[in-house]
């Protein structure tokens, strides 16, 4: 359970068997920055289980030492039955781009080297992962999933983009944003049976073609973004944008007649085309109007 405490006082609990990773946190904890963190130890997973029944904690800090399987540990031990409900901080002997994307797609906010650990960048994740919590609960009670398609909206995508882009320029990788207008989509009123037959199946068709990686949202009524991440060439994503138009431009069985949809696609990659959330979604949405001028079906990088 997560207690509502002050941003500046917080209770932490760390999840630890070694004494010096414990006396390193410590340490941190207690480095007179901004933030004032109030540190529990558990030695084992399982006495953490006990102390959260127990007590309200605003993060988990856990030591998974040279643990390679990350996703599996954080899924199966901690992550699993439910009983810890994060925020999660992951404190690891090695940290990679693939350990670090195991680790948030199993749950944890960041995933952090502990020999690169210094007293400003643990105040700052710490911060950013109970911001994030908060947000994460304020963004909940939005609505954060399309109840026609199950898709993200916007709100999400936009939480999501931002922490793709984070990632990525910690490990200097690259990502590109795709934003695709769809004409065609509106059989009649926004939220009528037809119109989301028809948003159902682009949203499947959009996702059957990307990773099970990928991100996939409903940005707006007539707009659908996907968000692709490790992929660095040009080429690469282009065919990408190819399997999307076609995919989507395939007839859509309605009331047994096929309905022929029109895609026009932006295309913004980072750090290429833009440094930042907001850059990459502005580049998008340019690149798109581009295409649609010149007739639709047809993409354009940003």
């Amino acid at each position: 359970m997560i207690a509502e405490t002050h941003a500046a006082s917080l209770r932490g609990l760390l999840i630890t068997a070694r004494l010096d990773v414990e006396a390193m946190m410590r340490k941190l904890a207690n480095a007179g920055g901004g933030l004032s963190i109030e540190l529990e130890r558990a030695a084992s997973i399982a006495q953490a289980k006990k102390c959260v029944r127990a007590s309200d904690y605003d993060v988990i800090l856990l030591d998974g030492g040279s643990n390679n399987d990350v996703e599996q540990t954080l899924l199966r031990h901690v992550v699993g039955d439910g009983v810890f409900q994060g925020p999660f901080l992951l404190f690891l002997d090695k940290v990679d781009r693939e350990t670090e994307r195991a680790a948030c797609e199993a749950g944890a906010s960041d995933a952090l080297e502990l020999g690169k650990l210094g007293p400003p960048l643990f105040e700052l994740a710490i911060r950013y992962a109970v911001a994030r919590r908060r947000s994460e609960e304020q963004l909940a009670a939005l609505q954060l999933f399309d109840s026609a398609t199950g898709l993200a909206r916007q709100p999400l995508f936009w939480e999501t983009l931002a922490l793709a882009v984070k990632r990525a320029r910690r490990h200097r990788d690259h990502l590109a944003v795709l934003l695709l207008h769809v004409d065609g989509l509106a059989l009649g009123p926004s939220g009528s049976d037809l119109t989301q037959h028809m948003a159902r199946a682009v949203a499947g068709r959009l996702t059957t073609c990307l990773r099970a990686s990928d991100t996939v949202a409903r940005f707006d009524h007539d707009q659908f973004v996907g968000l692709v991440e490790g992929m660095p060439r040009v080429e690469d994503i282009q065919i990408v944008a190819e399997k999307l138009i076609e995919a989507v431009t395939r007839p859509i069985d309605v009331d047994g007649r096929g309905h022929v949809l029109a895609v026009s696609m932006g295309i913004a990659m980072y750090p290429a085309g833009a440094l930042s959330a907001e850059g990459l979604i502005h580049g998008a949405v340019n690149a798109m109007l581009y295409a649609r001028e010149r007739g639709g079906n047809a993409f354009h990088f940003h």
